[in-house]
């Protein structure tokens, strides 16, 4: 222990003695080398504070820290950093715990992570076990390690008995795509046994690999495989959902398995995200992440399994790099490996409405199945998964002759003069049904055959969107495949314009509108659509 006396300041650190003009330089590189340094000032109270609040930013520094498992037992890693409440770990002669086939680690791929920063672009996971396609220092954020090797290197070869390939290759074939070799596979394996009824993990998957080669060859390639119910004896139990290494990590509400391809924002192979909502961004100037992974999903839930009491399950979880060694993939597994609790909602809007979706504190406008993770009370995780439609705003169009003196009843309303009426009821599930009356003077009061004939009407609801709505000096027409005619009433069933909108131009003037509540009809030979907007 070295002590130097500097003007006012002692200073002890494990260094040489260091000369006086260098003394600044060597606080500088010492507190983000060896992140120790104690200060006490004699005299100046101010520089003592000014010493610790650097000392503080230096080593709080948010950053993904991953440590080697070489020598340790995998039965006692996974007990240790996976295994949660109401969930035992089984390991005997006949239930192994292993990483690449080995009861103890010997290979490089398999670390022990920690991330004291979840939020924003960083890495998801707080803390677990990760399996790396090459060092597990890769995992973390030391730029030495970008991408090195696995050592040693695995090859199928290894792993003749696990569905790993199976599944990559049919993958492959339901995409019609050629498969290719799968180089440095990292495998975990474990048993376990419950006493609960339903059951799930959560994870993230990373690669080196986004943010360029996405739609590419280089499919980084993993799977999160469960298998049972058996007995002690490896016999299946009957009268349980079966489960033969069956792949749960899986986009939710889908099949689809989570992959480079599936889960992205776009890259240089295939430019149109998939299921970006799943994908954290890419490092920007505003926003940096804490890992050397250059992209990674959020943190997923598996598809959940059902279990049943005190039967065996086998757990296997595998990843490799596809077609090459070099660029990295990573699979972060979180030590809350424990009960999900599940909330199913189902739940219908009005076309046009909006949902709000506390749990994932969003707004949503379409169907479908959304899905949110959030911690409960006793440290697991609660799943909510919302199943959302959209009933259908209903349109019914009437097209009638007027002979001068008579009268037409419209729902109560009597017309007695041409022109376009519009009223709104409601339907059974509490949506607008919109009756819209064409009259027009002739000879004999009667209905005739509109546009399109109500027999051939189909109610193609969410196919088109408005959009911007609000609007403010034009509408676009999204999803018009089509060429149509273009009806739009305000909200006295005013026919403000009557024009054909053709797919490869269809945009709106409405700057003529005054602010309020349009309706629009958009009629093609066999379909009718109708929606409300806003003129803002």
């Amino acid at each position: 222990m070295t002590v130097i006396l500097y003007h006012k300041f002692i200073i002890f650190c494990n260094a040489k003695v260091i000369k006086k003009g260098d003394i600044w330089k060597f606080i500088c590189k010492n507190f983000v080398d060896l992140q120790i340094m104690i200060i006490f000032a004699i005299v100046n109270k101010r520089v003592i504070i000014l010493a610790f609040l650097f000392c503080t930013f230096v080593n709080l520094f948010p950053q993904v820290n991953v440590t080697h498992t070489s020598g340790i037992s995998v039965a006692e890693l996974v007990e240790k950093y996976l295994i949660g409440p109401n969930v035992t770990l089984v390991v005997d002669d006949m239930h192994r715990a292993t990483f690449n086939n080995k009861d103890t680690v010997y290979s490089n791929q398999l670390g022990i992570f920690s991330n004291f920063d979840t939020t924003s672009c960083n890495m998801p996971m707080d803390e677990g076990l990760v399996i790396v396609t090459g060092n597990y220092k890769s995992a973390g954020n030391d730029a030495k390690y970008f991408s090195p090797n696995a050592v040693p290197s695995s090859s199928l070869s290894d792993f003749e008995d696990s569905a790993f390939f199976f599944t990559y290759s049919k993958y492959c074939i339901d995409n019609n795509l050629p498969i290719m070799e799968m180089h440095d596979i990292g495998s975990l394996s474990f048993w376990i046994n419950c006493n609960i009824n339903n059951f799930s993990f959560s994870y993230c998957f990373a690669s080196n690999e986004y943010n360029k080669y996405e739609g590419s060859l280089y499919n980084d390639f993993f799977g999160f495989y469960f298998s049972g119910p058996y007995d002690e004896d490896g016999n299946f139990l009957a009268g349980s959902t079966a489960y033969v290494m069956q792949n749960i990590a899986l986009i939710p509400g889908t099949q689809i398995p989570v992959m480079i391809n599936t889960v992205n924002h776009g890259g240089d192979y295939d430019p149109e995200p998939k299921h970006p909502e799943y994908h954290k961004l890419k490092t920007t100037t505003e926003c940096k992440q804490n890992c050397l992974m250059e992209a990674y999903t959020v943190k997923l839930p598996t598809a959940l399994v059902n279990v049943i009491d005190n039967a065996y399950y086998k757990i296997e979880i595998d990843i490799a790099n596809i077609n090459d060694h070099k660029l990295n993939s990573a699979i972060y597994l979180s030590k809350d490996m424990r009960r999900f609790d599940t909330i199913y909602i189902d739940t219908s809007i009005c076309d046009n409405e909006e949902y709000y979706f506390e749990c994932l504190d969003s707004v949503l406008t379409r169907e479908g199945t959304y899905t949110c993770i959030k911690q409960n009370e006793t440290m697991g995780d609660s799943i909510t998964i919302l199943n959302l439609g959209i009933n259908p705003t209903s349109y019914h169009s009437f097209c009638w002759t007027l002979r001068d003196g008579d009268v037409i009843d419209m729902n109560g309303k009597e017309i007695s003069t041409e022109g376009v009426f519009v009223s709104t009821l409601q339907t059974e599930f509490g949506c607008d049904s919109i009756i819209i009356y064409d009259v027009r003077y002739g000879e004999v009061t009667q209905e005739i055959d509109c546009f399109v004939s109500n027999e051939d009407i189909n109610y193609m609801q969410n196919i088109i969107t408005i959009s911007p709505n609000p609007a403010d000096n034009q509408i676009t027409l999204e999803g018009l495949t089509q060429t149509s005619n273009v009806y739009i009433f305000d909200c006295l069933g005013n026919k403000l314009i009557c024009k054909e909108v053709s797919p490869a131009n269809p945009t709106i003037n409405i700057s003529s509108f005054k602010s309020g509540l349009y309706y629009i009809q958009i009629l093609s030979k066999q379909h009718i659509y109708g929606t409300k907007f806003v003129v803002r």
